[in-house]
């Protein structure tokens, strides 16, 4: 058994910048950096820690984990849509895991992802179902929050069952850092009358069908990037908060995961802004790889970079370098 371990971030904006500034250009190098080194692993089986933004998960019963036995990735705005290649039996075998590690992860049997998920993937694996994935879903999007102490007991738990494996196996966690998207992906307390309806019953509502819903996302991050490239615009505007976020970037490669135990999400948010909770992606892998036998990351890439609305980041380890 060997391990790898990849977070990023993501970004709906990856694919349209409004500038390809030396910032977007070095966070690509990052990316493309970290794929040669994942097709050179050739991993037998990615396990992919990611969130959802009203795409296939909704509040009408928001769970604070769930495990794919199959997966669908939907065309949203800085997605890739297509059929993830989910191995049925290892997802059961993982959530049967976790679940006698005392994780009450969520089940389900057809998962619908957006770009949390099929946006990694694709910059990283070279497509959505280059390798078998099992999606492996947080939640962040809205209050009530999952405590940061979960998702690390919840990754330490899918280290172990990793640890188990004999394949070369990949894990990946994606998003965050600091950003703050709630004017695209509002907690539904908040959220406009017109699209409170879906972002609680999802399509089982006829007031915004969910084809509208994308379409206006994506309509408003193409409409907004020109914005976000322009000079006077800085990067706290934005909430990118540069120095939070290589305080916890070093964290991480420190290996002390349970430092974030006592972090409380609703200050997070609403210091640094509803997409760094993102984090929780990077915290849940980090916590993998560390109980699966790999060393503490190394931090390939930082900037706040807000061409893409983001603080954008990379990092890796590999149980061949301990």
């Amino acid at each position: 058994m060997t391990v790898q371990l990849v977070c990023a971030s993501h970004s709906p904006l990856a694919g349209f910048p409004a500038a390809e500034t030396d910032r977007v250009l070095a966070a690509d190098a990052a990316m493309a950096a970290r794929a040669a080194a994942i097709q050179e692993f050739d991993p037998e089986l990615v396990v992919q820690f990611g969130p959802d933004h009203y795409g296939g998960r909704h509040m009408d019963c928001m769970p604070c984990f769930c495990i794919g036995r199959s997966a669908t990735a939907l065309d949203d705005v800085g997605g890739t849509p297509g059929r993830l290649d989910v191995p049925a039996g290892l997802a059961a075998d993982l959530l049967g895991f976790v679940r006698e590690e005392g994780i009450d992860a969520a089940w389900s049997h057809e998962m619908e992802v957006d770009h949390g998920f099929s946006q990694g993937l694709q910059r990283l694996c070279g497509g959505v179902a280059t390798y078998p994935v099992i999606p492996v879903f947080i939640d962040c999007i809205a209050p009530p929050f999952v405590p940061f102490r979960r998702s690390r007991l919840l990754g330490e738990a899918v280290g172990r069952w990793v640890a188990q494996r004999d394949e070369r196996i990949l894990v990946i966690g994606t998003g965050g850092l600091t950003h703050n998207p709630d004017i695209f992906f509002p907690p539904v307390d908040v959220a406009p009358e017109e699209t409170r309806p879906y972002l609680i019953h999802g399509t089982r509502q006829e007031e915004l069908p969910r084809d509208e819903w994308l379409k206006k996302s994506d309509e408003a991050h193409r409409a907004i990037a020109p914005f976000l490239a322009d000079a006077g615009i800085t990067d706290e505007s934005l909430h990118i908060h540069e120095d939070w976020d290589r305080e916890f970037l070093q964290l991480l490669a420190g290996g002390d995961l349970e430092a974030v135990d006592a972090w409380q999400p609703n200050d997070i948010m609403q210091r640094l802004g509803i997409g760094t909770l993102e984090v929780h992606m990077w915290i849940a892998a980090c916590a993998a790889a560390s109980a699966a036998g790999c060393p503490p990351p190394v931090i390939d890439h930082y900037a706040p970079t807000k061409e893409l609305g983001i603080g954008f980041g990379v990092l890796h380890a590999s149980s061949e370098e301990s």
